[in-house]
């Protein structure tokens, strides 16, 4: 008997299909994005009815929107670390069922600080914890297409924006607000099916001479990535075992990830790492198909350094530099249950379990109780909030500038409507209209927006990709904020809803940007900290917005104040980023004098 070659990985890349079932990934996270970004920006359709319902003020109307779109962005840390835990899938269930206990219950809603409660904080953390893995499960599925993948997920707000308000708009006419809820419960849950089509991505090991050997294409069996199979050749006389019992198959050369070794593989073997490679015999002769240890796993999800990088890695400079190791985890779970494991302990398909923590995080994991999943989801919610990033300049003014645009963005889309029908006169239907355009262009904007941010432009300073996008960013904010401030002289219907369309398709940079905007100042490797950083940031921001902007017609009885607010932050949070270049000369000639001291003081 010819002893198996044990071969260990040193660590894991998840499967990027670019395209096949990815694509039914996307449509389920542009589903969700349709369903949930649908109702949270037309939401402001529904609004003069609670208001003319329960004889409230526009302060505490906007209290509601702030706190479901405020938690939506804060729990964001808290979903990521519980998708990163239980999978994608799981948590968009879960998300989902929240989300629409939240709506139903809507419906007996006998004041504001009701609607508060149902819809403010229990439909905010449904939607939260359906919203991050919405982003963090197409980033897995793809890297070559990407942008695209992106591109297409996100236009879902825009078209749940365009279609809900009109939709919105007829019900409330038709049945009332209460049924809305009713209605729109039913709505949600439909995000269930969306996240079942989450499956779980499939990572495939990678060997520490990975880097000296040749790279080899993968090949499907069922869709799934298989290791090409070559068998040497044979010596003419091959002398057969004659014992019934144990049955050994000639030497093949795998090649596993672009490695290749040599294994002899006893099908009847106990050692886990023979069993890493599987072996399906066919009817006659010795045909073998083996396939890589392609391991199923939701977990590890948050050590993938661009999980929240909606742009093609195939252009990061890090990928390139890296390759595939660039997207690696050093090992993962083994998410089999113990009978699972009992009824599978003589398996010839066993897996060897395999763990993403430390020695002490294995121990609390073994015991599979609540408390260690508790730790476990707690350590990934302080990885993703890393503080000492406000310790850097350039950082802390991206972070600053998010707060004030969190604070122009949501805020507009909620009073174009009430604009509309209180300022200007328009009928229901007319005034959901605007948030209509509003949605038309944040589709556009998306689209556009995504196609130019990784391409050089036909002019002199054009080919800096990187600071075209700051720009790009910056002049777009800016834009958004001054034409908000002129709403005051906007008295007719048509010049309203155009400036709805120009606020919608402009906004949008903001939303398709910001996280390619971050790993040009602060690299990919701190994305995910940085991101999780700026979710609670953005959070925070969005319960002071909205408030303010309804707090600031109840003083008024105008809304021209409110959308001036909101113009304020916008222009204020461009503007002040065009401070980053010089801040960013300014940390690199600080890090070159600490290495020319250092030099000076070892010699």
């Amino acid at each position: 008997m010819v002893a198996a070659t044990e071969r260990k990985p040193t660590s894991w890349k998840p499967v990027a299909l670019d395209g096949g079932y990815g694509w039914w990934v996307v449509l389920g996270s542009f589903l969700i994005h349709v369903f949930a970004d649908g109702f949270v920006y037309s939401f402001g359709v529904i609004a003069e009815s609670l208001v003319v319902e329960f004889n409230g003020t526009n302060a505490e109307l906007s209290l509601v929107l702030s706190l479901l779109t405020g938690l939506m962005l804060a729990a964001g840390p808290l979903a990521s670390a519980v998708c990163n835990r239980i999978g994608c899938r799981l948590t968009t269930i879960i998300g989902a069922i929240i989300a629409s206990i939240g709506c139903a219950t809507s419906y007996y809603a006998d004041s504001m600080l009701y609607l508060c409660g149902s819809v403010g904080i229990i439909m905010g953390v449904g939607f939260g914890f359906m919203y991050c893995p919405a982003i963090i499960i197409v980033t897995m599925y793809f890297e070559k297409y990407r942008s695209l993948a992106t591109g297409i997920t996100v236009c879902g707000a825009g078209v749940g924006t365009a279609v809900f308000a009109r939709v919105v708009a007829w019900l409330v006419k038709a049945f009332g607000w209460r049924e809305v809820f009713l209605i729109y419960a039913g709505i949600v849950l439909l995000c269930i099916p969306c996240g079942l089509l989450y499956r779980p991505v499939e990572f495939v090991p990678i060997y520490e001479d990975d880097e000296e050997t040749d790279q080899t294409e993968e090949k499907l069996i069922d869709g799934v990535p298989i290791a090409s199979v070559e068998p040497l050749p044979l010596p003419q006389k091959v002398p057969l075992p004659l014992s019934p019992e144990k049955t050994l198959l000639a030497p093949q050369e795998m090649k596993v990830r672009g490695a290749r070794s040599h294994t002899a593989i006893n099908v009847d073997s106990e050692d886990p790492t023979s069993n890493l490679q599987r072996v399906k015999s066919l009817d006659h002769g010795i045909e073998v198909r083996r396939r890589t240890n392609t391991v199923t796993e939701a977990t590890g999800y948050l050590n993938i350094k661009d999980v929240f990088y909606p742009g093609s890695v195939t252009a990061l400079k890090e990928y390139q530099a890296d390759g595939e190791k660039f997207r690696s985890v050093s090992s993962l779970h083994s998410q089999a249950s113990v009978k699972d494991k009992h009824r599978n302990h003589h398996s010839l398909s066993k897996i060897p379990s395999l763990r993403e923590e430390d020695e002490e995080d294995e121990n609390l994991d073994s015991q599979a109780t609540s408390a260690s999943r508790g730790i476990a989801i707690w350590n990934s919610i302080l990885k993703m909030i890393d503080l000492t990033l406000f310790l850097d300049p350039v950082y802390l003014l991206f972070a600053v500038s998010n707060f004030l645009t969190s604070i122009g963005f949501n805020a507009p889309p909620m009073f174009m409507p009430m604009n509309g029908e209180k300022i200007l006169g328009l009928s229901g239907e007319s005034a959901a209209q605007t948030v209509s355009a509003y949605g038309v262009a944040n589709i556009a904007g998306r689209i556009a927006f995504g196609l130019v941010c990784d391409r050089q432009l036909p002019f002199k300073f054009g080919k800096d990709t990187a600071r075209n996008r700051l720009w790009i960013y910056n002049f777009c904010l800016m834009i958004c904020g001054v034409v908000s401030c002129f709403v005051f002289i906007m008295n007719d219907e048509w010049v309203f809803k155009g400036y709805c369309f120009v606020f919608g398709f402009l906004i949008s940079s903001y939303v398709c940007l910001t996280s390619v905007v971050l790993v040009d100042m602060i690299g990919v490797d701190r994305l995910t900290s940085g991101f999780g950083l700026l979710l609670l940031v953005q959070g925070i921001a969005t319960f002071v917005g909205p408030p303010i902007g309804g707090y600031l017609f109840d003083l008024t009885q105008r809304y021209d104040w409110t959308f001036a607010f909101c113009g304020i932050c916008l222009f204020i949070s461009g503007i002040m980023l065009f401070a980053v270049p010089f801040l960013q000369k300014d940390k690199i000639v600080r890090l070159e004098d600490k290495e020319k001291v250092k030099k000076a003081l070892l010699h």
